[in-house]
């Protein structure tokens, strides 16, 4: 791309951001990013999109999440949805945790609902007692799977208490909870979303993208309106 094309961009990445510009037109601009052939660009784009949120953002990101898009889109739409997403667009990733071909996106998909800010516990809880004994946890790590239960049981006493009735109603959820348990590491937890600490990173390099430039595409300055809007 076009080096004065991307700047142009990438500044009204920044706007939006700085001074909460909304509307179809900022919406419009925003999905096509998403998809734009610039990397750096569509770095900022889904940076962006973990900040803001939205319906729109949402069902885009839920959309890639569900294609054949490349995996590592993939995967930062799903720590979009961690950020930003919804009860109803989190409930929407359940059917990731009962496949085995993509075993990325079953782990992601995990964490991300483990992690998630819209944390449900009814939901959440009941989900992990159904994986923890099913076949589909023979495709993670048994400690990541021990510490992604850990975070969602630590959320709140109301999820600590929903995994205590759980495991009381069936023998099988309580053993399995038993040998996880014994797996858990202490918070904070490094391994979340992507499958190591400098995947993004990794990622970037191989097209040649530096470390500085991935770290300005990924990170916004403190903003006053949106500072504001969060409170």
């Amino acid at each position: 791309m076009d080096k004065v094309v991307q700047k142009e961009k990438i500044e009204k990445l920044n706007r939006i951001y700085e001074n909460g510009e909304g509307g179809g037109e900022t919406a419009l601009f925003l999905l096509a990013c998403f998809q734009d052939e610039d990397y750096l660009v569509r770095t900022r784009s889904f940076a962006l999109a973990e900040r803001i949120g939205g319906a729109e953002i949402e069902e885009a990101m839920l959309k890639l999440i569900f294609s054949e898009a490349e995996r590592e889109w993939q995967l930062r739409a799903l720590k979009v949805m961690m950020q930003v997403g919804s009860p109803q667009g989190l409930q929407a990733l359940a059917p990731l945790l009962k496949q085995n071909n993509k075993p990325l996106l079953l782990r992601g998909a995990l964490w991300t609902l483990a992690a998630a800010e819209s944390f449900e516990p009814d939901f959440v809880m009941a989900l992990f007692a159904d994986f923890i004994t099913s076949p589909y946890r023979f495709y993670l790590k048994t400690s990541f799977i021990a510490d992604a239960v850990a975070c969602a049981r630590q959320r709140t006493p109301y999820a600590a208490d929903l995994w205590r009735s759980l495991k009381s109603a069936d023998p099988q959820v309580a053993k399995a909870a038993v040998y996880y348990q014994n797996y858990e590491s202490p918070p904070p937890w490094l391994l979340q979303v992507y499958p190591y600490p400098d995947y993004l990173g990794k990622m970037a390099a191989k097209r040649n993208i530096s470390a500085k430039e991935l770290k300005y595409a990924l990170y916004f300055k403190a903003s006053p309106v949106v500072k504001a809007k969060n409170k």
